[in-house]
């Protein structure tokens, strides 16, 4: 199975017009996480809406990207358009090629996490994302609106002393369809090509 890079929720006019309003923060994002000689061919486009928490972290381009190959906070039905995607990122992010994160979700990257996002990945509006351990997501996968996807329960619980709920990486293979309202927990492996049910 594979999933054209288009995204079928957004509006060309709406998004011309959002590119245009733009782009003080999207060179504002380029120059803050990618170095001077990278951030000037500008291969973050970032909404306006976009909350910028904390971009401490690491971010990696493992592939020769064009000017805004990824896109955060662009795209998502309704409403989502101007609900600020939120951005915090004290670990590592590493793209692989152009991606799509759309409005209103929220992207948590802890201190010693990783978040790999494969070439031509689609992740639509809605959707939470949060990274402890190590959160990789296959090229051409798409994710649907309202999906959590989590490798920590954000906690921890003790048993004589010990942590008995360690954090899990969470591998998600590529040509994926992850549809609308799926939790996807720690620990958890999706083969390539699988599709996951909506509500799952």
């Amino acid at each position: 199975m594979s999933i054209p890079f288009s995204n079928v929720y957004t509006n060309p006019m709406n998004t011309t017009l959002l590119k245009l309003t733009s782009l003080p923060k999207t060179i504002y994002f380029n120059l803050k996480v990618l170095p001077f000689k990278e951030a000037l061919k500008l291969p973050f486009l970032v909404s306006r809406y976009t909350k910028l928490i904390d971009l401490s972290g690491k971010f990696v381009l493992d592939a020769p990207l064009s000017r805004f190959s990824v896109r955060i906070g662009i795209g998502g039905a309704g409403t989502c358009l101007k609900d600020g995607t939120s951005v915090e990122i004290p670990g590592t992010v590493i793209f692989k090629g152009p991606a799509t994160i759309g409005g209103r979700c929220q992207i948590c990257v802890n201190k010693n996490g990783v978040l790999e996002v494969g070439s031509n990945v689609m992740i639509t509006s809605e959707c939470h994302l949060v990274a402890s351990k190590k959160i990789s997501i296959g090229d051409g996968t798409m994710i649907s609106w309202g999906t959590q996807i989590m490798d920590t329960d954000m906690h921890e619980l003790l048993t004589d002393g010990k942590v008995s709920n360690p954090d899990g990486e969470v591998a998600i293979g590529p040509s994926c369809w992850i549809t609308s309202n799926v939790t996807v927990h720690k620990g958890t492996v999706i083969p390539k090509g699988s599709v996951i049910v909506s509500g799952s």
